[in-house]
């Protein structure tokens, strides 16, 4: 019964986190990644604080952070979180979203390393393998994001190169040596249409893991999906030491905000401008960070951290659901991705039946 509600929570965060995203977009489109990242963290720390007074909770808070230990936890996450979110804008910046957002499904299967060396967590083998099927179904969903507008743009080409042919079957009746018409088509329209399509399927999926040696953005999104598998275990580890999640949860946000926001008073405190600006967009992106964070930890109260980061993971599910119920995308090619991370799911769920 445990697992069901923890996986639950784990699937709200999934929901909340989906809103997130779609906020930082928009919010990157008026705002630099730094300015993001600085006043979100202010509002997050702003809003928490609230809540820890508002409960006579000061105290006890700054109890929690005079132990050595539980600095060190706050610290370190909050260190690697800061680092990450700077390498995740940069490697989006430099490699395309092909290439580098697949490596972020990898955090699950890495997370049964670390939450066994950091927490002493050890996955039953139906749960194991359940997180590894996630992890796969997610790679290949995140691969397959592009293929809708990959094949868009063949039936495009096509219809292009039928249009051109049919010009130049009526041109060669009026002139004796036609001029030939060329045409930028890709190999994949050829002749032999079935091998070439399959071999590019094969190449499109293991492009981002090829890319490796040759694109920066998938180095460091490998480094960030590595990285906050560690994060999510200190996750764990400082909300175990906190009397409460929420206290945790405080104490992280404000390690992360006053070193950013210091950084953005010195490098320019005309930005704060900015804040009052776009100070509702601000906010929702503040309020549903802290919705993601806070499911997200009381999940830990019931379940292993691989399990509740798979669960959360699956969350890119809803992002296609919603494609395709709101822009009308196609998702019918994504259906046996989506049903797999299902599979996984279930298999979470049952883990320790």
């Amino acid at each position: 019964m445990a697992s069901y509600v923890g996986i639950g929570f784990a699937l709200g965060a999934a929901v909340a986190h989906s809103f997130t995203d779609t906020l930082r977009k928009l919010g990157a489109k008026h705002l630099q990644n730094g300015e993001v990242v600085g006043f979100v963290s202010l509002l997050d720390c702003t809003f928490l604080s609230i809540y820890i007074v508002s409960q006579n909770g000061v105290a006890q808070a700054m109890e929690t952070m005079a132990d050595h230990k539980f600095f060190a936890v706050i610290s370190f996450s909050a260190a690697i979180k800061i680092t990450t979110g700077f390498m995740y804008q940069r490697a989006l910046q430099v490699s395309p979203l092909s290439l580098t957002i697949p490596y972020l499904a990898f955090t699950p299967a890495l997370l049964v390393f670390t939450s066994y060396l950091m927490l002493g967590e050890s996955a039953s083998p139906k749960g194991l393998l359940g997180v590894v099927i996630v992890t796969l179904g997610g790679y290949l969903l995140q691969v397959g994001n592009d293929d809708g507008k990959d094949r868009k743009t063949d039936r495009t080409r096509r219809r292009i190169q039928n249009r051109l042919n049919s010009k130049q079957s009526e041109d060669d009746k009026e002139v004796e040596e036609p001029v030939p018409i060329i045409v930028d088509v890709p190999p994949e329209l050829s002749l032999d249409d079935n091998v070439r399509t399959d071999a590019s399927s094969w190449k499109r999926i293991l492009a981002p893991l090829t890319a490796l040696s040759s694109e920066e953005g998938s180095m460091l999104m490998l480094g960030v999906a590595a990285l906050w598998s560690l994060t999510s275990s200190f996750d764990k580890l400082g909300a175990e030491l906190a009397p409460t999640f929420v206290v945790f949860a405080v104490c992280q946000r404000a390690a992360m905000c006053i070193p950013v926001n210091l950084y953005l008073l010195g490098s320019d405190f005309r930005c704060f401008r900015n804040f009052a600006a776009y100070f509702p967009l601000l906010t929702a992106i503040s309020l549903m960070e802290l919705a993601t964070l806070l499911l997200y930890l009381k999940s830990l109260e019931y379940v292993l951290v691989s399990y509740a980061i798979a669960a959360k993971r699956s969350g890119i599910m809803l992002s296609v659901i919603c494609g395709a119920v709101f822009f009308n995308e196609t998702i019918m090619h994504r259906l046996p991705y989506i049903v797999l991370m299902l599979l996984g799911m279930v298999l979470i769920l049952f883990a320790d039946a």
